[in-house]
């Protein structure tokens, strides 16, 4: 049975500034990466391309990847490092990622010959 609304009195909803929707956007996805990871169901998220994503893509993954509540999850990120220098966005969250003592594995994929095919 639905409720007849039209006798309630409407909310309209709160207006709020940029910053605080954009950290309400991000609360909102961390605790759906949590929510989404079990035990019996675990979850791997990946992200290639790397070297061609944004700033805010890049810190979205990084509070993912950095959040210590999120479990039952694994990030797998690809770039091309012939792409990717020093100055590179790609750089600068790989290293505030692992100096959250986040347990970061590279494996460095050659190119494939014609030969090996």
């Amino acid at each position: 049975i639905l409720s007849d609304h039209s006798t309630s009195t409407s909310t309209h909803p709160v207006q709020i500034g940029a910053k605080e929707a954009q950290l309400r956007f991000e609360y909102a996805f961390r605790l759906m990466v949590r929510v989404l990871g079990t035990p019996s169901n675990p979850i791997v998220l990946v992200f290639d391309d790397l070297q061609w994503a944004d700033t805010y893509s890049l810190h979205l993954i990084k509070l993912l990847v950095t959040d210590t509540h999120t479990r039952n999850c694994l990030f797998i990120g690809c770039y091309r490092d012939d792409a990717v220098d020093n100055a590179h966005p790609l750089t600068a969250n790989l290293h505030k990622i692992e100096t959250k003592s986040v347990a970061v594995t590279k494996i460095q994929v050659i190119d494939i010959k014609q030969e090996d095919i």
